[in-house]
């Protein structure tokens, strides 16, 4: 095979990164997250929620411990970050 040159087009991988075909991968994601999260949490009053906000280059989903049980849970237990796993 000869040698084969590649060249990255950034601004479609921009356009990409940030479309809503994305948003709905990340939205899917989180859920699933989310839903570990809560199901995993030892306290049944532990809440979690996720987010999707866009950046300068892309969409990024973020779940975060929604009251004091959800944050002691998390700190104790290291939830999120098993429901990443």
């Amino acid at each position: 095979m000869g040698k084969m040159k590649f060249k990255l087009d950034i601004k479609g991988l921009n356009k990409l990164m940030k479309s809503a075909e994305m948003r709905d991968v990340l939205d899917g994601l989180g859920a699933q997250v989310e839903a570990r999260a809560e199901s995993m949490a030892k306290d049944p009053e532990a809440h979690y929620s996720r987010t999707i906000w866009t950046g300068d280059y892309t969409l990024t989903s973020q779940i975060r411990a929604d009251n004091p049980e959800a944050l002691h849970e998390n700190l104790r237990n290291n939830t999120l970050l098993k429901a990443v796993n």
